[in-house]
Parts: structure tokens; sequence; C-alpha cells
């Protein structure tokens, strides 16, 4: 039978800091920390189909009436089993961001999610001021009558233009310039998790989710 044991991953270093039935808590330092939680019914993902581009949508309106934006929201497999990933970002305060990155897993009659929490500490928007002055200089962001353009940006569709977004400093590509910056970390965290994957394999006979239902 299903339950919070059913599936894992490497948590090496890794403190447990709770368990129950339907959550595992580890702290992987003094401000990250890994979540483990199994539902006993299907994800909440409202959604006419079960395009990349509907799921999408859906995570870009969650994270909106939140306060929130979206960095990162994909189909991809763990294992054999069908996973959304998402990665969210929130403003904090006095300062700063928390990135949130998850895999909901997810079938008929149940679901589970693996979650990561890294924030921003210490000196904040340092990526961020280093990136901007970087690109204003080769003109790929400008700044015009006072607007910025070429900054924020809907990763998915140009055309969306929110109170808050994504910024082009949040790319992949400008992690490895900033190692310990909170996107860096929760991206390695989260490439961690999809390489070390375990689960009981009669999760494979579990009915499957079913999109628009």
């Amino acid at each position: 039978m299903a339950n919070i044991n059913s599936i894992s991953v490497e948590t090496k270093g890794f403190q447990k800091a709770e368990e129950d039935e339907s959550k595992i808590v580890f702290y992987i330092n003094d401000y990250d920390d890994l979540i483990i939680n199994f539902f006993e019914l299907p994800p909440d993902i409202k959604v006419k189909d079960g395009s990349e581009e509907s799921i999408q949508q859906n995570f870009r309106n969650v994270a909106a009436e939140n306060g929130g934006a979206i960095i990162e929201v994909k189909k991809v497999m763990l294992g054999k089993l069908e996973a959304i990933k998402t990665i969210f970002k929130f403003p904090i305060q006095p300062s700063g961001m928390v990135y949130l990155g998850s895999y909901t897993i997810m079938f008929k009659e149940m679901s589970y999610t693996i979650k990561v929490q890294c924030p921003e500490i210490g000196c904040t928007g340092v990526r961020d001021s280093a990136i901007f002055a970087l690109l204003e200089k080769n003109g790929t962001v400008k700044i015009e009558n006072g607007i910025i353009k070429g900054w924020n940006k809907d990763p998915y569709d140009e055309s969306i233009k929110l109170p808050f977004m994504m910024n082009i400093s949040e790319s992949e590509e400008f992690d490895e310039m900033f190692p310990e910056h909170p996107l860096s970390r929760l991206r390695n965290y989260m490439k961690n998790i999809e390489k070390t994957f375990k689960y009981d394999l009669a999760l494979e006979n579990e009915p499957k989710f079913e999109y628009g239902k």
C-alpha cells in the first residue's frame, strides 16, 4: 500500500527534523529545507488538459495570486512516474527572495510532493545588480524614460506582463557565477533529487492522474 515511505531521495548530511504519516522534513543546513509530502487525494491542478501550456498557466495564476512568480514549470519523468517540476520565487521581508522548488507526482487518488525552499540570506540583490549591469552594458537591458526594458520576463510567454515576474538574472546560465545564491542552491538540490529519486515499483501500477477532471 502506498505511503510516505514509498518514495525517497538522497538526504545524506541532512538533519531529519520531523516525520509522520504525511510529511518528512529535513534541514539541509541552517536555512534550506527539504520536505516530502504524501496526500491521500489527487493534486488540486485546475487545467483543461495535460498540455504544458495549460499547466504553466495554472501555476502562473497560483504564483501571482500569492504574490509570487514562476521561474520554471514543466513535465518531467522521475523513473517511470510523471511529475510536474516547478520553481517559484516570493519576496520576503525585509528584503530578498525565497525560492521554492517542487516535484508533484500525481495519481488518480493520491499524490506526493518533494519540495525544497531556499531563502536569500545576508546581502541581498547582488546577483541581480551584477547581471543587470552586465546586460545594460551589452544592450540587452535598457532604461528608457525611466522605464526598464528587457529585464523582467515570463519564462514561457513574452507577451505576458505581470507586476511581479522572473528577471533575466534568474536564468540558469548565471548559476555558475553565483553558486551560493539561493536559486543556484535550489537548482543543485533539484538535480540531486532527480538523480537519486527512488520509489516502490508498485506505484507504476497506480491509476494515473486525469487532467481536466
